[in-house]
């Protein structure tokens, strides 16, 4: 009986509509000598909120204080830890969300009741602040920073994708190169639109791929992340001698093969995302890295969630 009445409702041949083709502007946020970081605005039970743009985690999460009201609470709570030695709890609440002119969404995202710093991370930006005066990415200055981050990278996460669980599937991010510009993230893009990006397979389960540092000197390849959260190049579980010097050019690579993509970015630069810096390694890889911003910065990047695919394209 379903197949005679969808038989009736899809005319044979004919397809499903295509998802809508939003795009929501990437705003550039610079303060004193701090890094830049990224934002867009989301509207929350008919609110806008500015949030960080995060591709270096998964999930919505907004200061408790900050979330507009008009959510439900589920009971369940959860809690993350960041790169920058941050930690979140709190609660899960389901909300009406809406990325642009995309239709509402019941979303789930967390309320942050608690930000500490992750033990042997003595100051982070959780530091000296309550939760009233707590922002992320705040680099700990009072008054700046984000009451919220949007988290749009690719593993499995409790809370829930925010853009898989408002029907998209894939989405292109372009982060503006200078406080001029207005980057953009491209929901739902067109086949025409992704037609020329390079696909990268992710690591299984994990917001990673194959990624490789290469100079003169050196050559070191681990799991790899691509991190708009992250103004620079960390490598984590390794020694100093396995980072290239200041001033020097590196290859960056992602995916595996002598073809795979590559740029080029010179190791202390940081208007080209390349400050490098040495980090303990994680709990969950002996040995990994964060290419951080840099990517880009060069770069276009397209994310599939359902091929679980990075492509790039030149910008």
């Amino acid at each position: 009986m379903l197949g005679m009445i969808l038989s009736f409702a899809l005319p044979y041949g004919a397809q499903p509509p295509a998802p809508e083709r939003v795009e929501l502007p990437v705003h550039r946020v610079s303060s004193g000598n701090g890094p830049p970081r990224f934002s867009v605005t989301v509207t929350i039970n008919g609110q806008p909120v500015e949030a960080a743009l995060d591709t270096g985690s998964v999930g919505l999460r907004v200061v408790g204080s900050a979330l507009p009201s008009g959510g439900r609470e589920t009971g369940q709570t959860v809690g993350i830890g960041f790169n920058s030695g941050v930690q979140l709890s709190g609660r899960v609440v389901r909300a009406s969300v809406s990325f642009g002119d995309l239709p509402e969404a019941t979303v789930a995202l967390q309320r942050i009741d608690q930000a500490t710093c992750r033990s042997g991370v003595p100051r982070c930006d959780a530091t000296g602040s309550d939760m009233s005066s707590f922002r992320i990415m705040s680099e700990g200055v009072p008054g700046q920073g984000f009451v919220a981050i949007l988290g749009i990278g690719l593993r499995p996460e409790r809370l829930g994708h925010p853009l898989g669980q408002a029907g998209v599937t894939r989405w292109i991010v372009e982060l503006p190169r200078s406080a001029a510009e207005t980057g953009k993230l491209i929901l739902n893009p067109t086949d025409a639109e992704v037609a020329g990006y390079r696909q990268v397979a992710l690591l299984p389960d994990k917001n990673e791929v194959r990624g490789c540092i290469r100079s003169e000197t050196h050559e070191r390849c681990a799991p790899t992340m691509i991190d708009s959260g992250a103004p620079g190049i960390t490598l984590f579980g390794a020694d100093a001698e396995d980072l290239p010097a200041q001033g020097t050019e590196a290859t960056l690579s992602l995916g595996e093969g002598d073809d795979s993509p590559s740029m080029t970015v010179t190791i202390g630069r940081r208007d080209q995302g390349g400050a490098a810096r040495i980090r303990p390694a994680r709990p969950d890889a002996p040995t990994s890295f964060s290419f951080g911003i840099a990517p880009y910065l060069h770069w276009s990047i397209l994310y599939d969630s359902q091929a679980r695919t990075l492509g790039v394209s030149d910008r």
